[in-house]
C-alpha cells in the first residue's frame, strides 16, 4: 500500500449477502460520506495543527525507518499469529488485502511523479 490515508469496513461476506440492496446502498453510502468527510474536515485540521505546533516551536519528523520497519516486522508477526489461530481473521485479511492490491493499479495510475520523475526535464 502507498502512504495514502484509507479506512476500511469489514462485513463478513455471508452477513452483507443477507442484507437488501436498499441495506448494502445505506452502508455504502455511509461508509463513502465518512471518507468525504475525512478528505474534507480531518486531515485540514490535522495539518492546521501541525502548523500551529511548527509555528510555536515544535520540529515535526517521521519516524525513522528503523523504526517503522521495527513495527512493520512487529505488526507482520502478529498478522501472521492472528491469521494461525483465527480462519475469520485469515479470511477478512486476505480479503482486504486482495481488494488493496486490485485498488494499487488504479492508484499508481493517478498519481502524478515528482518533478524529478517527469521525462524531460
Amino acid at each position: 500500500m502507498t502512504s495514502s490515508s484509507w479506512l476500511a469496513l469489514l462485513i463478513n461476506q455471508s452477513v452483507w449477502d443477507g442484507y437488501s440492496d436498499a441495506q448494502r446502498g445505506q452502508i455504502s453510502t455511509a461508509c463513502q460520506a465518512n471518507i468525504q468527510k475525512e478528505a474534507d474536515e480531518v486531515i485540514p485540521a490535522q495539518v492546521e495543527t501541525l502548523r500551529e505546533l511548527e509555528e510555536s516551536g515544535v520540529k515535526i519528523r517521521r519516524f525513522p525507518d528503523e523504526v517503522l520497519n521495527a513495527l512493520h516486522d512487529s505488526w507482520d508477526e502478529v498478522r501472521s499469529e492472528l491469521m494461525a489461530k483465527s480462519p475469520e481473521f485469515d479470511e477478512a485479511y486476505t480479503s482486504l488485502m486482495e481488494h488493496a492490491e486490485k485498488m494499487q493499479q488504479w492508484h499508481d495510475l493517478q498519481t502524478l511523479p515528482s518533478k524529478t520523475d517527469v521525462q524531460g526535464d
